[in-house]
């Protein structure tokens, strides 16, 4: 369990494991929680793409960019044809209403090449944002987003630079009411699919239906398809595949949707290229489940990540990973991150070994130096266990929103830096800054010490193990006003136990067979 808990066996001679471990969202926002350290002990009642390859001479940094008492955020990254890269987002100027997209290329190293602002500009024009993007052989950019029209409706944006930050393209595509552009691909033939939703278009039985819109490679429209499922639907991610098809994940609101509080459930979905779907797979397990990625991984399958209150606290959250083979079977399916916190999964990069680099937020590690959301890496092996993690993080809320393997065998991580609340649903001004970081294959980065989960100085032994009526939980430390509180593997609570000194007494009493969580608070807190 990474270091941080112990599985204890009761009863049976089955044997049942809980990793509990540590991953964004683009759908609602989330308020920060914080938190001190966690005494966890799981008790067993009754039970016994583009591989990232490494490289000894790929160079590591970090680097923020923007203006001093502004706001910046990238959305995502690529790397260029000669070794640099390029970055999408937005920045706000003197007003949340005065903000526009940004584009920037920077060299190997990480030195700014070229900035470029583009939207409709000044007080009060509307915000415009840049979320995702494409770079074509000669070094061009695609990208795409929103942009802001007239009273508060916005459109689909697709813009495109040449590799020199000329502008090529500036297109708009909308109807009478509002439509969104959030991710851009390539599908190897010279042409283009942008997935995000429309109030335009479609029957919108939920209010809001995917569209995926499929481009010439000069940006002129072959096709759109819409796609109900029947709540406040939004495009998430897409992979072109060889055949012609198409694997697109949805994020399905059915209430308090854009706020902490959103609920609903996700779908992936197989699309011909007339927009007839050939499979579909619904995600509803839980209050709120979100699919934001889709990884193409060497063996043929895919990787799913998002996050989930499945097994957790609503609102509360884990990064969530399904990995399915080449015919879309679930080959095993993770949870990372501490019980009621926000910890969510943005991207994964399949590695040589066939493991995984994963980008995500985590409040799973706090301190004064690193608090609320935090950037998390993940190494996972092909199992999804868990090989190292890294954290990167300021006093206020980090994200990473992308992640990508780069040609010398590192990672480039972009997002933003000390932002006063989530940029897409809480904007607010402050001196927030776009945050890259390059990362060597073993998530070390130059000039950076790595940061370990701390560990908690008590340890909980349990005698008799395996338990099967009574047990003694007896804690390293005086524990005097604090007591267990013991959880079911849905987090939901099922019973308290007071302490007295350093003991206390399990009784199973009625609990049925299964696994719980140990959490050892006083006063409300959590120890």
């Amino acid at each position: 369990m990474d270091g941080r808990g112990t599985n204890i066996a009761i009863g049976k001679s089955r044997h049942f494991v809980r990793r509990v471990l540590a991953i964004r969202q683009a759908v609602g926002s989330r308020h920060t929680m914080r938190g001190g350290q966690i005494i966890m002990s799981m008790l067993c009642l009754g039970l016994a793409g583009f591989v990232c390859r490494v490289s000894a001479q790929a160079p590591t940094w970090e680097k923020r960019y923007g203006l001093p008492e502004r706001t910046e955020f990238a959305f995502d990254a690529a790397e260029r044809p000669d070794g640099g890269f390029v970055l999408c987002g937005f920045k706000i100027g003197s007003d949340i209403w005065d903000c526009d997209g940004w584009v920037a290329a920077i060299d190997r190293l990480g030195d700014t090449l070229w900035t470029r602002r583009i939207g409709t500009m000044g007080f009060g024009a509307g915000a415009d944002l840049l979320t995702s993007l494409v770079v074509d052989g000669d070094g061009d950019c695609l990208i795409t987003g929103s942009k802001y029209r007239y009273s508060t409706r916005r459109g689909l944006w697709l813009v495109k630079f040449g590799a020199d930050g000329t502008l090529l393209q500036d297109r708009m595509y909308d109807g009478p009411d509002e439509d969104n552009g959030h991710i851009i691909a390539a599908d190897g033939g010279g042409r283009y699919i942008v997935v995000g939703d429309t109030r335009s278009y479609g029957s919108q039985s939920g209010g809001k239906d995917v569209w995926l819109l499929l481009l010439d490679g000069n940006g002129d429209t072959i096709r759109t398809m819409t796609f109900d499922f029947g709540a406040e639907d939004m495009g998430t991610a897409v992979l072109p595949r060889p055949d012609g098809t198409y694997l697109v994940t949805a994020v399905c609101c059915t209430a308090n949707c854009g706020g902490m509080l959103q609920e609903g459930f996700s779908v992936l979905f197989l699309a011909d290229s007339v927009g007839n779907i050939l499979s579909l797979e619904k995600f509803d397990v839980g209050p709120k489940n979100k699919l934001m990625s889709i990884s193409a991984s060497p063996d043929g399958g895919i990787l799913l990540v998002g996050s989930t209150s499945r097994w957790d606290e609503f609102p509360a959250e884990d990064v969530w990973l399904t990995k399915k083979d080449a015919s879309f079977r679930d080959e095993w399916v993770r949870t990372y991150g501490m019980y009621g916190r926000y910890d969510g999964g943005i991207a994964a990069v399949p590695t040589a070994d066939g493991g995984w680099f994963v980008a995500a937020y985590s409040q799973t590690f706090q301190s004064p130096g690193m608090n609320f959301d935090n950037w998390w890496l993940l190494r996972l092996d092909a199992k999804g266990d868990t090989l190292w993690t890294r954290w990167w993080g300021g006093p206020l809320n980090d994200d990473r929103h992308s992640i990508c393997a780069t040609s010398d065998g590192g990672l480039l991580i972009a997002g933003w830096f000390d932002a006063n609340s989530n940029p897409l649903y809480g904007l607010s001004i402050g001196n927030s800054d776009v945050y890259v970081v390059k990362a060597g294959p073993d998530g070390s980065v130059n000039g950076i010490p790595h940061v370990s989960m701390p560990s908690c100085r008590a340890k909980v032994y349990i005698t008799p193990h395996p338990i099967r009526e009574e047990a003694f939980l007896r804690c390293s430390e005086q524990t005097d006003g604090a007591e267990f509180l013991v959880r079911d593997a849905l987090g939901r609570e099922a019973a308290r136990i007071a302490c007295f000194g350093d003991v206390a007494v399990f009784r199973k009493g009625s609990l049925p067979a299964g696994v719980y969580l140990l959490q050892l608070v006083r006063q409300a807190r959590i120890l």
